[in-house]
This record gives structure tokens, C-alpha cells and sequence, in this order.
């Protein structure tokens, strides 16, 4: 993703959520959220920089997929409970949130990939894993030696 969205994620965190709702939001998915030292406050910049930055580790992508709605939400609901003077933040905000939706939209780390069944990697795979053993939990070891032991019989 395009570094130029984290002052505008670390905006719009800042702006729509408070404190107590992003740090359950970020334990819900497991993601450690760092506080100023000083004043004890979330520190959206280093969170928004982590989530942009290292979108492919951990639950960052499955947090962003949850928080960039919810803030395309507050952004319409604030252009359209606000007066027009003050509406213009909400209005840049909603912009440049539905830049990064479209950007994590594009992209991403598929959850699964599709092997054709004539593929001869996926032959090689299934001959060197004996066909009882595959759904077994069996540890390296007793994997190893269970092989062995068919091929020296």
C-alpha cells in the first residue's frame, strides 16, 4: 500500500474513534496498540504506520478490512450531520478513505491457491506422504522413520 495513507488513516483513527474503542477493537484482533509515555494516549501515527506497512503480517489486513468501513461510516454520517462550514474536513477525509479502500480492495495475499489435479508437483507431494498418514498429526520424527520403514521393507 501507498505510504502516503498513513497521516490520512492516523487522521481519520485520531478523529472518529476514542481511545477505549480502538484499543478493544485492535485486542479483538490481536494487534498491541503503543501509548505515548507522556500522556498516556494512543499513538495513531506509529498504529496507522504499522497497519500500512506491514499490512501482510499477522491480523493488520483483517483489522484494516474491519476499521476503513466503519470510518467510510463516520465520514458520511459527519458530512451529513454537520453544518457547511464545518463539513469540509468530513468531505477531504471521505476522499482520501475511499483512496485506501480501493487500495486494499486491489490487493492482498490470496487464502488460498488452486493446483490443477494433472499438476506434477502436486503427484511428487502426494507419493512422498504415505495416503494414512496425511491427515495424521504425526511429529517429524515418527513421519521420518514411518517412511523409512517402507522403503527398507
Amino acid at each position: 500500500m501507498n505510504l502516503e495513507y498513513i497521516p490520512t488513516l492516523a487522521d481519520a483513527i485520531k478523529h472518529y474513534y476514542g481511545d477505549r474503542d480502538l484499543d478493544d477493537l485492535c485486542g479483538i484482533f490481536g494487534i498491541a496498540v503503543n501509548r505515548n509515555f507522556m500522556t498516556d494516549r494512543l499513538d495513531y501515527m506509529i498504529l496507522a504506520k504499522g497497519l500500512i506497512t506491514d499490512i501482510d503480517i499477522g491480523n493488520n489486513r483483517r483489522l484494516l478490512n474491519a476499521l476503513v468501513p466503519s470510518l467510510l461510516n463516520r465520514a458520511r454520517e459527519g458530512v451529513a450531520a454537520t453544518q457547511f462550514q464545518r463539513r469540509e474536513f468530513h468531505e477531504n477525509i471521505l476522499e482520501r478513505l475511499q483512496l485506501i479502500e480501493s487500495a486494499l480492495l486491489e490487493g492482498g495475499v490470496p487464502e488460498e491457491l488452486t493446483v490443477a489435479e494433472n499438476h506434477p508437483l502436486l503427484r511428487i507431494a502426494n507419493q512422498r506422504i504415505p495416503r494414512e498418514s496425511r491427515n495424521d498429526r504425526y511429529s517429524g520424527r515418527q513421519l521420518y522413520w514411518s517412511r523409512h520403514a517402507r522403503l527398507l521393507a
